[in-house]
């Protein structure tokens, strides 16, 4: 389990969290917020919050391997293996603004690692796996069974770069995969999109997209690490 942002749960109520969960109630006072899901708590450290108060999110939607839950000031989406949390400043009309939260903000995620992942970073040297495990942390947005969805945009500190690149393909595969539109977020196939590379003074950046403009209409690229 990855924790991102100022969050902390109980590594033993992590899996709950990914459960099927009805709506989520929020319960908060000056600089944190609890999420319940059920008896599984998870509790986000922010300085946006500034008032003490409760909230019951919504279950909007589920479609494509993505959940949505939401209210006035928080939302919560879920993903395969990722939960991310943010919290928005409630305008109630023209006039009056509450202010029980500050400004928005994305309060932080829980992101459980695939299996094989973690069975494979335990057999890395420990500076190595906790190297890899920091610079995976904000780059993952889907966790599957087979393969770890990243983003379309990588980047890399310059002189961790060739270090961390091995690392990754002696954990698994880095490929550059396209879903369709209205897919399953771990559904991906190879060989319809094309990567670039930019150096920079301090950071290496690799980004991904479909070349062809028929195909980009259907399709989004992401980098992905198959296992």
């Amino acid at each position: 389990m990855i924790a991102c942002g100022d969050v902390v749960v109980d590594p033993g109520q992590v899996h709950r969290i990914f459960a099927e969960a009805g709506d989520i109630v929020v319960r908060c006072r000056p600089g944190v917020c609890e999420f319940h899901f059920g008896d599984a708590v998870v509790r986000a450290y922010s300085e946006v919050i500034s008032g003490e108060f409760q909230e019951e999110l919504v279950f909007m939607c589920g479609d494509h391997g993505v959940d949505v839950w939401r209210y006035d000031h928080f939302r919560v989406e879920r993903r395969p293996g990722v939960a991310e949390f943010s919290a928005y400043q409630y305008h109630l009309d023209d006039v009056a603004r509450d202010d029980l939260v500050k400004e928005d903000r994305f309060l932080g995620a829980v992101k459980l690692l695939p299996a094989e992942l973690s069975r494979r970073l335990g057999k890395l040297p420990p500076e190595a796996e906790r190297m890899l495990v920091d610079w995976l942390a904000p780059n993952i947005a889907a966790a599957c069974p087979d393969l770890v969805v990243l983003r379309d945009r990588l980047r890399f500190p310059a002189e961790q770069y060739e270090t961390l690149y091995r690392l990754l393909n002696a954990v698994g595969t880095l490929d550059a995969g396209a879903s369709e539109y209205g897919g399953h977020i771990c559904n991906w196939v190879a060989g319809l999109c094309a990567v670039e590379e930019s150096r920079g003074r301090e950071h290496v950046e690799l980004r991904t997209y479909c070349p062809d403009p028929d195909l980009a209409r259907r399709h989004v690229c992401s980098f992905i690490l198959r296992l």
